[in-house]
Order: C-alpha cells, then structure tokens, then sequence
C-alpha cells in the first residue's frame, strides 16, 4: 500500500492538551493543517478549535474518521484511550496516544497485540523521554558512569491549576494524579533502567475518590526508589539519582544541562543545545515523527509497547494503596469514630 505523501490526521479529543501540545505542533505545517479532522462531542469545543487552527472539517464521532484518516492523535480523557485506539488499530490505522496508554494493563496490552497483529503503529506522548537531558541519564546509568545504583528519588508536585475543559479529572471513578502526573515519573525510571522496578509499598490520599497526593516506593536490585506526585502543592520537583560513584540531582524539568557530581570530588557538566522553550515545545518533534511514521514506516519515538512496564506498575500500585497514616486522628481511634 502507497504511503501519504501528506498524511490525514484526526484528532480525537479538543480540550487544553490539544489546544496547547498536538494542534500547535500539527498545524504549523500547512499541507498537515489543511488535512487535519477534529473530533469532539461538544460542538461549540471543536468548532471554537477549528477557527483557533484554521482547519476545515469537524465531526462529532471518531468512528466517521475511517476511511478519511491516515492516522489519529487520540487526545480524549483516558477511560476512552482503550476503545478508541482498538477501533482503529483493528482497521489498521496508526495511533499517537495521550499518557497513561490505558488504566489496565491487559487493555495495555490488547492494543500492543493488535498493533502488532495488524502492522498499525502505536505511540504514546511520554514527553519526558523527549528531554535530551533524560536521554543522557538513560545513557549514563547504562553504561555505569554513576557505579552501582543506590537510590532515585523523585518528586513532582503543583497546586492543581490545569484549565480542563471537562470535568473528567474528579469524575466518580476517576483515577486522580498517580494516573495524571505519576505515569510520567514511573515510566521515566521504567525507561532510565531499561527494567520494572518491584513494588514495595504505594500510599495515596483517596477515600474513594481521584487521589491529590500519592506516594510509591520500589526496589531495582540494590536500588531503592521513591516517587511522589502532589495536586495539593509544590514539592520540590527534582530527582536524585545517587550511585555509588556519583550523583546526578536535577530539577524535573532541566531539559538542556545536568551535572554529574563524582564522590571522588570531581564533577562533570553535561549541557545540551537549547531546543525547546517550553514543555509544549515538544509536541513539534513527536508529531514530526507520528507523521515520519505515516509516511515512511520510521521508528516510532516511544512506541506503546515500550510503555507497557510503567502501566504495569500503574495498576499495581493502585490495587495495594495504603492510606496515609494520619496520627491527629489517633485520638479518635478509642472513640470508634470514624
């Protein structure tokens, strides 16, 4: 089958990550913008995008899109990123997936084998891999620059102030920022390590709702690890990496320079060419690969199954959260008060 020169992407799902990561990205180039199909439920969204992008065709339905697309962007809440790919997988279509893959793994899964069952290729916006910063920390610990791994700890946290178009985020069932802001920080150490950590022990604030603060901590041979994610407040929003020959501590997103502090005393800077500007900036080069990929069979730049480890740890870590302990409520234990 002849590859599109100029490929037809539909993209599923008009909200804030789309406004502000995929249709900038796609719509800078004009024979991509002009072939570009929105896709949202709520009319007055897609509409409202369409003449933000100046792209011309809308529908209401993603399942209108086959025979009109040569690939999708799917941008919709993540309950939806399951159905919505296998529709189009199974058709052979390519998909470009929002993070977390899918809140299961055996959907995680599903959507792996189907793509390799039908040759379709899927992708996931894991935009941390991106950094050139993340790539050389990839490097570094493969080839043992720091010495035997001792620790990462990591920790990423905002007063929650995204602009969501939709109340998916604290909907009944939802999943709230292990699944939002910690898929990031557990598929980042997942791909820094090339393996699946053990879970030791996971905590989170839920009571049955979407969590705001959650804690999981595992192990990697001699290697202890700490994740936290916050919705509540600003954490310190760094990782150190310490091995038994040096450390690298960094800010999350200190994407151009790292420093590698050496026990022996020494240290070594390791400063990258300035890219980007902004986090979204990395859209550019994740769409030009979506369409590498269309166009020319290339080699997707973080392919779904690539991701599958971190939704394992996803899962797992919600099935055996603990709550936090609270001892201000110790008093009331006596009382049997709840």
């Amino acid at each position: 089958m002849a590859r599109p020169a100029h490929p037809r992407i539909g993209v599923i799902g008009c909200g804030i990550i789309a406004e502000r990561y995929h249709l900038p990205a796609l719509a800078a180039d004009a024979n991509v913008r002009d072939r570009l199909i929105l896709v949202d439920l709520d009319a007055g969204r897609r509409t409202a995008m369409a003449t933000a992008f100046g792209i011309a065709e809308t529908r209401e339905d993603y399942r209108a899109l086959v025979g009109r697309v040569d690939g999708v962007v799917i941008a919709a809440p993540p309950a939806l990123h399951h159905p919505m790919a296998m529709f189009f997988l199974e058709r052979g279509i390519p998909v470009l997936c929002e993070k977390p893959l899918a809140e299961t793994s055996a959907k995680a899964r599903e959507m792996v084998h189907t793509a390799e069952q039908t040759g379709a290729a899927l992708m996931v916006n894991q935009t941390r891999r991106l950094f050139p910063t993340y790539a050389q920390i990839r490097k570094v610990i493969a080839e043992g620059v720091l010495g035997e791994l001792q620790s990462i700890v990591y920790h990423d946290g905002f007063e929650f102030d995204w602009p969501a178009v939709s109340a998916f985020h604290f909907a009944p069932g939802a999943k709230g920022v292990l699944s939002d802001s910690g898929i990031h920080l557990l598929d980042t150490v997942c791909w820094w390590l090339d393996a699946k950590p053990r879970l030791v022990s996971s905590h989170n604030d839920s009571n049955g709702g979407p969590e705001a603060v959650a804690t999981v901590c595992m192990r990697h041979g001699p290697c202890d690890l700490e994740l936290k994610v916050s919705r509540l407040a600003r954490l310190k929003n760094r990782f150190c990496i310490v091995g038994s020959l040096g450390t690298i501590d960094a800010g999350v997103e200190d994407w151009n320079r790292i420093t590698i502090r050496f026990h022996s005393g020494r240290s070594r800077q390791v400063t990258m060419r300035p890219t980007v500007e902004s986090y979204t900036d990395f859209a550019r080069p994740l769409a030009d690969n979506f369409l590498d990929v269309i166009r020319n069979g290339a080699v997707p730049l973080i392919s779904g199954a690539s991701t599958l480890a971190a939704i394992e740890l996803l899962e797992l870590a919600y099935q055996r959260a603990q709550p936090f302990e609270r001892p201000w409520n110790k008093h009331l234990e006596s009382l049997n008060v709840a």
